[in-house]
């Protein structure tokens, strides 16, 4: 069975894409019942890596050295300076409200206290009131206003199947209508545990972060708008949204075991496991059929704005900059592209 490479898509949406956890579930929220009483830790997800290494030791060896040739894939804390100039810091988070991810460390914590400003992805996601006025203001953005539907766009085969499923999410395919297919299988792909934390208001690290600046009065940057962001989702192939819509279907029952792998690869620091883990612990989820283009758009891309915007700022010193681990790693990430203007980039035990 393929999936079209929602996997990997997942696994870049929670730790590199804010839209996806501000944006997408916000706008679910009013689709889905709130007032579920929450437990501290309500996942009953199996870390499908830990119980794999404990099976077969080797295991890990392969993943290992695939993860070592990519730049920066180990650390989420990271000291940057240039010039003589104040260090700044960039952490990397990982969109869950999950306590185990949002749990700043000593480190991280004194970074951020010592820093004068603060960067993340956007401050859009303060105010749910900012995704509505988006919505008014473009609301082409989320919702389809050409007449196209998702009904016109799904093969019939699939249809019910995907009806089934956002039944269990509280909503109806025809509700959903209008909507773009990344607001649809982001309703179907979260997982429950998390789907109730954000219906109780719970808030992933970023918000967090943000909140304290502000309430620091620390200067606070967002390196996007969200109004950006999402239009960097719509530029993705319609086709990829489709067929990665139709696999969510199949991946739900996997959602909560593999949401608990990404975290203890997260909370390992091993960022640059993630998808060579996921390669391998699960390739009926791997097609990367079409992928090209999301890793581009969204990973490649962004990594470019960020790190431009980001630049001058961490020239001057003194700040504290937290985005997606994913954009992190790698020789088109973060870390490297500032290293590429002039900075120092040190990795701190976090």
């Amino acid at each position: 069975m393929h999936h079209f490479g929602i996997l990997p898509l997942l696994s870049r949406f929670f730790v590199s894409l804010s839209l996806f956890t501000f944006a997408g579930v916000s706008v679910s929220q009013a689709q889905i019942s709130s007032g579920h009483a929450i437990a501290d830790s309500c996942y009953n997800g199996r870390d499908l890596l830990a119980e794999k290494v404990k099976e077969q030791p080797n295991f890990m060896a392969s993943i290992e050295k695939e993860a070592n040739k990519i730049p920066n894939h180990k650390g989420l804390l990271w000291k940057i300076t240039k010039d003589g100039s104040a260090p700044s810091y960039i952490l990397g988070t990982f969109h869950l409200s999950d306590p185990r991810v949002t749990n700043l460390m000593p480190a991280a914590q004194q970074a951020f206290d010592l820093s004068e400003g603060v960067i993340v992805e956007t401050t859009d996601m303060l105010d749910p009131k900012n995704i509505m006025a988006l919505m008014l203001e473009k609301p082409d953005l989320m919702r389809f206003t050409d007449g196209t539907t998702i009904m016109s766009l799904l093969p019939d085969d699939k249809k019910n199947e995907i009806e089934d499923r956002l039944a269990e999410r509280g909503v109806t395919l025809l509700a959903l209508n209008k909507y773009r297919p990344w607001m649809i299988y982001s309703m179907l792909v979260l997982p429950s545990c998390e789907t109730k934390r954000k219906a109780a208001n719970m808030e992933v690290l970023d918000q967090q972060i943000a909140k304290n600046a502000i309430a620091s009065g620390k200067a606070l940057v967002g390196l996007e708008t969200m109004s950006e962001q999402i239009e960097a989702m719509n530029r993705i192939p319609m086709d990829f949204h489709i067929k990665s819509l139709i696999s969510a279907v199949d991946f739900m029952d996997d959602a909560d075991d593999i949401m608990e792998t990404m975290v203890g690869m997260y909370l390992n620091q091993e960022i640059g496991q993630i998808v060579p883990a996921l390669n391998k612990l699960l390739p009926d989820y791997m097609d990367e059929e079409g992928y090209g283009s999301f890793e581009q758009i969204i990973l490649s891309e962004r990594n470019h704005l960020m790190a431009d915007r980001a630049a001058p700022l961490f020239q001057s010193g003194g700040y504290f900059m937290a985005v997606g681990a994913m954009h992190l790693p790698g020789e088109e990430g973060v870390l490297e592209l500032l290293k590429k203007q002039g900075f120092s980039v040190e990795n701190v035990a976090y």
